[in-house]
Formats: C-alpha cells, sequence, structure tokens
C-alpha cells in the first residue's frame, strides 16, 4: 500500500499588510460578487500574528478577520 507524505505549514504563505489590495469573502455571495478593499490597518494577536483588518471599501471603513480576506497577488 502506498501513502503520501504531508507537509506541515511552518509559515504563512500571504502575509497582509497595510496598503495591500484584498477580496473581501461573504458567506453568502458567490466569489464574482466579492468586493475588493485597501488594508488600512493590521491587529496583531498575542502571539504577534496579524488576525484582524481594517479595510476601507468605496463604501465604508470595515474590521474582518484575516481568514475572511484574499490578498490579491503584487506585481513587481
Amino acid at each position: 500500500m502506498l501513502t503520501q507524505a504531508k507537509s506541515k505549514w511552518f509559515h504563512s504563505g500571504g502575509e497582509v499588510k497595510a496598503g495591500s489590495l484584498v477580496l473581501i469573502k461573504y458567506k453568502t455571495t458567490p466569489p464574482l460578487l466579492w468586493s475588493l478593499g485597501r488594508v488600512m490597518t493590521t491587529y496583531p494577536g498575542v502571539d504577534g500574528v496579524t488576525r484582524v483588518a481594517e479595510l476601507k471599501t468605496k463604501r465604508c471603513i470595515i474590521r474582518r478577520a484575516v481568514n475572511c480576506i484574499c490578498p490579491l497577488p503584487i506585481e513587481d
């Protein structure tokens, strides 16, 4: 019987920083209707990892958990 090795995540791939452009996930809407936002401030937890971000959308300023936003890739 063949087994597949599983790897462990030691660090996050997409770090959310101030100025990043992100998609804001909503559970009730399909991904094509998610809105864009720009990260204004981040709030780290007691372990130093960013848990919450304050986002500016075209309508208002909101706070969302980092697991509810998708950072967009940056072109260099």
